[in-house]
């Protein structure tokens, strides 16, 4: 059973230090002092010790019902050093125009109105706090499955949420509960452009082009290099939890599989795999612990996804012939005109795509590495040199996609994964030079 205990166990990690140095690094302001206590502001418009305070004194307004629940709003609460860190308990009568828009292995996913607003500041001269609405007042419902009664997990998400507000990650804003099924709600920031496939599927290769592809790249390893600083492994990285905003800036969704490093709590024969067949790193498949390097193997294929435009192994179905391939080497392949200057990014991509996950990159490598790229493209040879390209891959695109039909056993939505005796990873030129539509017998592999 849930208890207390656990709920501090999990939010400690507000005495994490390397949590403090990342958001520094990250988030820079003008320190002034506060106009109440005169002391210096914790954060922009932002002091811990005096809003500490005043959410306390107002403990006794509001109540989710639930003992648990109300300690863990509070205590984040009281240590919130920023209004990105802060989680408030939402009543569902506060949401309106509530519309369905997905259903998960976890959960339903609904868009809302939320006339309220996050809290961004307290005025002193108006004596309130004040929020912030615009683009905020849509939030994302996101409804967990048989949530009644409450797990770690629950908890654990959110405070996923709250360790990354620096990074390009889907904000958690609170926590609600359906009145009629009792199941609790996550309150997300509404992502009104979709996911990565809708992305692609809405803007031909011209729109897109190689500086927004290296944009999301950058992003997307940004929001991962965050995750792992914090010792978390995403552990379900695909297009379906790449999100888009309204202006098209990418964010790393779904932290409900996310992990500490060091929780390997199952034993081997208890492991259950799950996620996307063609984003799961070979080790993972055969049974082996996440990693660091197994995320890293995901983002891999998701860059090949942003740069060709196409899901990867859309041709194949996606079975165990498909997961033994992939342990035999068998990688995505580019089908778009690669400019000189961007070979050295794909030489990255490809190295995160290593059998072997100690030849793989880390995040932090490759953020730094990305976000270098930008002042080498703003060249004038290397621009012209991405010109031609895209002007080339438009052309390419259309057809391409004219042409690409999506195998009918072909899955892109999560599920269990459990394959038997698949063989050693490694690579190979061989099979990665191949077409993905291969066609190889492996009923007399002896593996």
């Amino acid at each position: 059973m849930f208890t207390i205990d656990h709920l501090k166990l999990i939010f400690s990690y507000n005495m994490n230090s390397n949590r403090t140095k990342y958001n520094k690094e990250f988030r820079t302001f003008e320190q002034k002092l506060c106009e109440e206590c005169n002391q210096p502001e914790t954060n922009l418009n932002w002091c811990q010790p005096c809003n500490s305070k005043r959410f306390q004194q107002d403990f006794n307004k509001w109540s989710s019902g639930n003992k648990e629940i109300d300690e863990f709003i509070q205590n984040i609460q009281l240590n919130a050093t920023h209004c990105t860190e802060l989680l408030e308990w939402i009543p569902y009568n506060r949401f309106k125009n509530i519309k369905y828009l997905a259903k998960g292995g976890f959960g339903t996913v609904y868009s809302a109105e939320w006339d309220d607003g996050i809290i961004i500041r307290w005025d002193n001269s108006q004596n309130k706090w004040i929020r912030r609405k615009d683009y905020y007042e849509k939030v994302a419902l996101k409804c967990l499955n048989d949530s009644q009664h409450l797990h770690e997990d629950f908890f654990q998400e959110i405070i996923n949420h709250k360790k990354v507000t620096t990074a390009p990650v889907v904000p958690c804003y609170g926590i609600s509960q359906d009145p009629k099924t009792k199941n609790y709600i996550m309150i997300m920031r509404y992502m009104e452009a979709g996911d990565l496939k809708q992305f692609i599927n809405r803007h031909d290769q011209n729109a897109r082009g190689l500086i927004n592809i290296l944009s999301q790249i950058n992003n997307t390893v940004h929001g991962l290099s965050q995750l792992h600083y914090e010792e978390l492994l995403h552990k379900d990285l695909h297009s379906g939890n790449l999100l888009f905003n309204s202006t098209e800036n990418i964010f790393i969704s779904d932290l409900g599989l996310c992990k500490p490093v060091n929780d390997q709590t199952k034993s081997n024969h208890e492991k259950k795999i799950y996620g996307i067949l063609p984003y799961v790193a070979p080790e993972v498949l055969r049974g082996n612990d996440y990693t660091k390097a197994s995320d890293i193997y995901s983002f891999g294929i998701l860059a090949y996804e942003m740069i060709s435009g196409l899901p990867p192994y859309h041709d194949l179905p996606h079975n165990e012939s498909l997961a033994i391939k992939i342990c035999l080497g068998l990688r995505p392949k580019l089908n778009i005109k690669i400019p000189p200057c961007f070979s050295k990014l794909i030489e990255l991509i490809d190295q995160c795509l290593d059998a072997d996950p100690l030849n793989r990159p880390t995040a932090d490598e490759l953020y730094k590495f990305t976000d270098n790229l930008f002042g080498v493209y703003g060249q004038t040879e290397e621009r012209k040199q991405i010109n031609e390209a895209n002007s080339y891959n438009k052309l390419m695109f259309l057809k391409s996609k004219m042409s690409s039909k999506i195998h009918p056993q072909a899955i892109y939505t999560s599920r269990p994964l459990d394959f038997k005796n698949l063989p050693e990873p490694q690579n190979s030129k061989e099979i990665y030079d191949l077409s993905d539509s291969l066609n190889v017998n492996f009923t007399n592999l002896d593996i």
